[in-house]
């Protein structure tokens, strides 16, 4: 009987521990991005979409609502690249000065702000999905010489407006790993609404749109 006593009381507790609710999560994620620059320009004739490989990073604070629902915000580290081949470069009068490439980036700290919501007993699947802003740090640009003097590089950070405004949505995974840390893989997508370039004239709007690949491990604790 004694040993039955234990038996069921550890068996209480392991289930107890398991299925205890956390109000709050925090974490670290991460990996690659893929970026797509909406842009127009009189002097570059024949671009192909300016998409590029970057890389996203960063930080997430979770705030459960109940089971299923919860409110988020991730300030992340984003590079947003661009990257244009096989363009050809005229002056101010139409006349050709070559064919080239130009490519470079932009590095933003951009934090959303998320509901979201939770289906699934153990392995969670959620969706989420909320308003974003992005706050310019820096810009590269990068372009290949018509004239065949290599590439050349130039910082144009005060072309650009500071902040962007944009929508961020994604669904994903998370798998426990312990009663307390999860690992999750998410797909998430970041919508720039703003034209980000100071310059007025619509054919120089440039909006950033990122679709990343998230890896996050989250540790729970607040429990009720």
């Amino acid at each position: 009987m004694k040993y039955l006593f234990f038996f069921s009381l550890n068996i209480f507790l392991f289930t107890h521990a398991f299925s205890q609710d956390y109000k709050f999560e925090a974490g670290i994620q991460g990996g690659p991005n893929l970026s797509y620059f909406s842009y127009k320009n009189s002097f570059i004739q024949n671009a192909r979409k300016p998409t590029d490989i970057q890389f996203s990073a960063g930080l997430f604070f979770q705030y459960n609502l109940s089971e299923n629902f919860s409110l988020r915000i991730d300030p992340t580290f984003d590079r947003k690249g661009y990257q244009y081949k096989d363009i050809t470069f005229t002056d101010n009068s139409g006349n050709i000065l070559g064919t080239g490439k130009l490519y470079g980036h932009l590095d933003y700290i951009t934090i959303p702000v998320l509901f979201k919501a939770s289906v699934g007993n153990k392995v969670k699947y959620f969706v989420n999905a909320g308003p974003s802003i992005g706050l310019l740090l820096s810009e590269t640009f990068i372009y290949d010489n018509p004239y065949g003097n290599g590439n050349q590089k130039t910082h144009n950070t005060n072309q650009y407006k500071k902040a962007d405004a944009g929508i961020t949505a994604g669904l994903g995974i998370a798998i426990p790993l312990g009663n307390a840390i999860a690992l999750s893989f998410e797909v998430r997508n970041n919508v720039g609404l703003t034209n980000i370039n100071k310059n007025s004239n619509a054919n120089s709007a440039i909006h950033a749109n990122t679709t990343s690949m998230l890896v996050g491990v989250a540790y729970k604790f607040g429990s009720n």
